[in-house]
């Protein structure tokens, strides 16, 4: 399973894989033009029914926030998600299921560690404007105002203290004001909200995006499958680190049998071909060929056994 562990590293994995990725430094402004732009790349090239499968996209240069970028697609197709949390496609329903039913409960970070609030904005501090802040698009000219629609909010029960993510399409209403769309009866947030309003409480959540994109997956999960009380990060975690415990253990097992197998010249040659993928993965992130590295990753895998047969087999022929 690939090493992603935020919308970073995601993002990264995607620009190794042909056809995953795509990026621009054209300006393009968040009112209307961006979704628009992404309308058609996402289709594939095309508006027309049938539409095609797109690449996720990134804007480098988006009018009025020089410093922020947007992604958007990244989880548009099984296929992408599949890659994503390195299983095959027709496999991924299995995959959720098997993480909601064997949920592994999140371990809580001291403050003083999480990596989070490291810039702090305050609605008092003058001049603030959260439409400022965050390049959210306004996706037709018709919607209420820009959205970010993959907001991954956090919060708990006032009562039981349970707590749940869910994603919510969230409305930049003003300079200090988001709205969020609650679906009646079919979010836990929902619940949490009610029985806060009738202890006359507010509801303190956390409102997350560029996460881990499992995370993103997770709280797409509602009732009955995942019901009131259950957590979906649990699921989260059981999706990542399930997987990659199998995997670390499989190679660590399998050391102790393929090392005693292996010569000096197959080590060589193993070196040597990771030698040429980084080589290709470097020229790729400073563009100057987009080399398909994910394609040539089991090369790593058949390199050895290829060695061996050539020197044991092949060379004592040809000598």
């Amino acid at each position: 399973m690939a090493n992603i562990n935020d919308l970073r590293s995601a993002l990264e994995l995607l620009q190794t894989i042909d056809g995953q990725y795509v990026e621009t430094d054209v300006e393009v402004d968040p009112n209307a033009e961006l979704s628009g732009v992404y309308r058609y790349v996402g289709a594939g090239g095309t508006v027309s029914r049938p539409t095609r499968e797109g690449p996720a996209m990134v804007f480098n240069n988006v009018k009025g926030h020089p410093d922020a970028r947007v992604a958007i697609g990244v989880l548009a197709s099984r296929k992408r998600v599949g890659y994503l949390l390195g299983e095959k496609p027709e496999n991924l329903g299995k995959l959720l299921n098997r993480a909601v039913s064997n949920p592994i409960p999140p371990v809580v970070v001291d403050a003083s560690k999480a990596q989070c609030q490291e810039v702090v904005h305050y609605a008092t501090e003058e001049g603030f404007d959260i439409r400022k802040l965050i390049p959210a698009p306004t996706n037709t000219e018709e919607d209420a105002g820009p959205y970010i629609t993959m907001g991954l909010c956090y919060a708990s029960d006032p009562e039981t203290k349970e707590s749940d993510i869910t994603i919510h399409r969230l409305c930049l209403q003003s300079k200090d004001e988001i709205s969020m769309y609650f679906v009646p009866g079919a979010r836990h947030l929902g619940v949490f909200r009610e029985k806060a309003e009738a202890m006359g409480k507010p509801l303190p959540i956390s409102i997350s995006v560029g996460v881990d994109p499992a995370i993103e997956i997770a709280a797409c999960f509602e009732p009955p499958t995942t019901p009131l009380g259950y957590n979906e990060l649990g699921a989260v975690v059981s999706l990542v680190a399930v997987p990659q415990c199998i995997i670390f253990l499989i190679l660590f097992f399998a050391s102790t049998v393929i090392f005693p197998l292996t010569s000096d010249v197959m080590i060589a040659d193993f070196k040597a071909c990771g030698g040429f993928i980084m080589l290709a993965t470097g020229f790729r992130m400073i563009k100057v060929k987009m080399f398909p590295i994910a394609d040539m990753v089991p090369a790593m895998i058949l390199v050895m056994p290829i060695s061996a047969l050539w020197v044991n087999y092949i060379m004592p022929l040809v000598s």
